[in-house]
């Protein structure tokens, strides 16, 4: 993690990485004022949330990390900060466990605590995994949006709004029938 510091300072007794960490994503929080970081370890999406402490030069504080789901993560993980509606984080991925058991699904994680609390997971692609995947955050209207290549090549996109803990996921938008 660099903060005011170079080089970046290791966080090494805190950490909730290993070596078979191979994705991460970060978001803040405003509301908190903490950081979120949503990363895959040994396969499995995980997060955790953290503050930056307030001596200099600055250093990262890294907290516990919760469980999202124990499956193995295939293309990237994300987070988005949901600012304009529930004030709680939004984790999106997409896992691969074999032709029978394959998904794209999103997390709603609350940082309020010491621990995030993970709430119910929500499919964005139900038995299809996704390729690739992109994300953003609408705050006029308080969505998420995530644009994929889903395994068969077709190419969509689809927005949800963040409500009692879960991700609503609106129709989904053929935009490309090719692979891209």
């Amino acid at each position: 993690v660099a903060g005011h510091t170079d080089p970046p300072e290791q966080l090494a007794t805190a950490s909730a990485f290993t070596s078979t960490s191979q994705m991460l994503e970060l978001s803040y929080d405003t509301g908190h004022d903490k950081y979120v970081c949503a990363f895959t370890q040994s396969g499995s999406a995980k997060v955790f949330a953290g503050t930056i402490g307030t001596s200099s030069p600055h250093t990262p504080v890294v907290g516990t990390d919760a469980l999202i789901e124990s499956k193995n993560v295939n293309a990237g993980i994300q987070v988005l900060y949901d600012s304009a509606g529930s004030n709680k984080h939004i984790v999106i991925y997409s896992y691969y466990e074999g032709d029978s058991d394959t998904n794209c699904r999103s997390a709603v994680v609350d940082v309020s605590g010491s621990t995030p609390s993970v709430s119910s997971l929500t499919n964005w692609n139900s038995n299809l995994r996704a390729n690739n995947f992109s994300s953003c955050y609408d705050a006029d209207n308080a969505n998420v949006v995530v644009a994929w290549q889903a395994d068969g090549g077709e190419n969509y996109i689809r927005a949800g709004t963040v409500s009692s803990g879960t991700v609503s996921w609106g129709n989904r938008l053929n935009f490309l029938s090719g692979g891209v």
